[in-house]
């Protein structure tokens, strides 16, 4: 279709997405071992680590299937 985003741009998007979490585990594991986080209050800690590494995982398996959809199988699957 002429109206779709290239798959390049797909790729690099989910790529950026995977660097940026990776990223915010990186600085939350700083955070932690630097001892501030005694400050802030460590439920939302937990939920933000929760946060990055579910979008880590997600962009991860997103960039898997992205660049080898013939192992991983179609991205939608139609009924």
């Amino acid at each position: 279709m002429s109206g779709d985003c290239p798959r390049s741009f797909i790729v690099a998007g989910y790529l950026i997405t995977l660097i940026g979490s990776f990223a915010g585990i990186w600085y939350l594991s700083l955070w932690f071992s630097c001892g501030e986080a005694c400050t802030g209050s460590p439920i939302q800690a937990a939920n933000l680590l929760v946060s990055f590494v579910v979008i880590l995982f997600f962009s991860g398996y997103m960039l898997v299937k992205m660049l080898f959809p013939g192992r991983t199988g179609p991205l939608l699957v139609p009924h």
